[in-house]
């Protein structure tokens, strides 16, 4: 019974992964389909080197949303990444057993919770300061 149950449960997770891939890549050709005959009328290299968007007046450059997100990534990975991993060492070696009962799962609500909605957050409330 028990190695039913587990061929059963492989087979859900099994599937619940093909149909997770297959939701991406039908998501995928939705949007080249969809976006591919803008492209074209609009130029490729208009729309990745223009430096205006204004889509009233057909104006759909892109290049300074791309370097924006390319700045964007960079801050995250230039201060994000030696909190994320000196408070990973902290956690694993110094940190009291006290103390790693209240951070850990403060850690792991922050972690749960999309990047989209701090940036929305900071977005509302940060940038308008």
């Amino acid at each position: 019974m028990k190695k039913l149950t587990e061929t059963a449960t492989r087979l859900l997770f099994m599937i619940c992964a093909y149909v997770s891939v297959l939701a991406v890549i039908s998501i995928c050709i939705k949007i080249i389909k969809n976006g591919i005959p803008a492209i074209n009328e609009i130029g490729l290299k208009d729309f990745l080197l223009g430096k205006t968007w204004k889509p009233k007046q057909n104006l759909f450059g892109i290049f300074p949303m791309i370097i924006s997100s390319i700045y964007v990534t960079a801050g995250a990975i230039i201060i994000g990444g030696p909190i994320g991993i000196l408070t990973a060492i902290f956690l694993s070696c110094y940190c009291p057993k006290r103390l790693y009962k209240i951070i850990k799962p403060m850690i792991n609500l922050l972690a749960s919770v999309p990047s989209i909605i701090y940036g929305f957050f900071f977005l509302m409330t940060v940038v308008p300061i």
